[in-house]
């Protein structure tokens, strides 16, 4: 079975926005798009076009009968053909034991291929151990840009992310970082430090934390900042609510108040039909109890699947509206 999905977006006013400082930033809108996939369910060819000016692009991937991606083609928009027919990249895949060891990217100049850039993958068992990403200088030839390494516990998580430029004297701050990855019993992340490379040694830039209920699911999530002083400092965080089928129904955010306590600002409520489909998503700003209605989002549904998407702004005020729609076929 064959299966194709369009997504049109049909119409844009206005966008709306919850707490600005807590990265809730005003609400773009979805690329609309046709996607076809094969009959395993692979994403075979993604079309997306400008809502406005209609220009296509395409992206097609090629798999192997393991199901990994071997090719990628991108084509931009043609103004002769009016279609997306420009071929612009290709990336080639390559795998040993169904592991990815390689991927290399070419771009279209003057009618002819040139290498843009490579990456190498490491393994250690069957975890990903390393990453070595290089860019293509003077005569088509390599060089190193990037690494990646990582660690893991016995039970498979994730302890370490470390990220390094090539040229570390050139590179300072978040372009040279290092994580490391805290979890409790149930193998929930709960702490996630990081640390930059401002000068020649790491220090303390980024502090996350999570907590979780009996049932895993996250109740909260805080971020804070060292990177400008010797104490973690608060940025943003946001707590969650469940009900008894463990659904998100509610997410209160706050805000940092002169970076040493936490101030509501926002709250968003969802719905769900008893299909567990969302209904809707409800935005309010202010301090409880005294919420000031922020905007929703509805959906609909048929045959559990979303054929219809309505953002209204603060005002009511239909801001998009995407339309969706299916094809099975042999």
């Amino acid at each position: 079975m064959k299966r194709i999905m369009t997504i049109l977006f049909l119409f844009m006013a206005i966008a709306f926005s919850g707490c600005a400082s807590n990265k809730d930033k005003i609400i773009e809108p979805k690329t609309p798009g046709e996607y076809d996939y094969s009959g395993k369910g692979y994403l075979e060819s993604k079309i997306t076009y400008n809502g406005k000016t209609k220009e296509k692009n395409r992206i097609d991937t090629i798999y192997d009968e393991n199901g990994n991606i071997m090719y990628i083609y991108k084509y931009s928009y043609d103004k002769e053909t009016k279609d997306a027919t420009c071929l612009t990249t290709i990336s080639k895949m390559f795998y040993e034991n169904n592991k990815k060891t390689k991927e290399v990217n070419y771009t279209k100049e003057d009618g002819s291929l040139k290498k843009e850039s490579k990456t190498e993958y490491k393994y250690d068992g069957d975890k990903l151990s390393k990453i070595i990403n290089y860019l293509v200088g003077n005569k088509e030839s390599f060089y190193k840009w990037w690494t990646e390494e990582y660690t893991y516990d016995s039970k498979g998580n994730m302890t370490t992310l470390t990220h390094e430029m090539a040229k570390d004297e050139e590179w300072k701050g978040r372009c040279n970082y290092k994580n490391l990855y805290t979890y409790d019993d149930n193998n929930n992340l709960i702490e996630m430090h990081s640390y930059a490379k401002y000068s020649k040694e790491y220090v303390e830039d980024e502090l996350y934390v999570y907590t979780y209920d009996e049932y895993n699911n996250m109740t909260s999530e805080s971020f804070y900042t060292g990177r400008y002083s010797s104490v973690w400092l608060n940025e943003y965080k946001n707590e969650y609510k469940y009900d008894d089928k463990n659904r998100e129904t509610v997410m209160i955010q706050y805000d940092s108040k002169d970076y040493e306590t936490w101030e509501m600002c926002g709250k968003t409520e969802t719905s769900y039909d008893t299909n567990n489909n969302k209904t809707s998503v409800v935005k309010y700003k202010g301090v409880e109890p005294y919420w000031n209605y922020n905007g929703k989002t509805e959906y609909a549904y048929e045959n559990s699947r979303i054929i219809e998407e309505n953002r209204y702004d603060k005002d009511e005020v239909l801001a998009y509206k995407y339309e969706y729609s299916y094809k099975d076929y042999n």
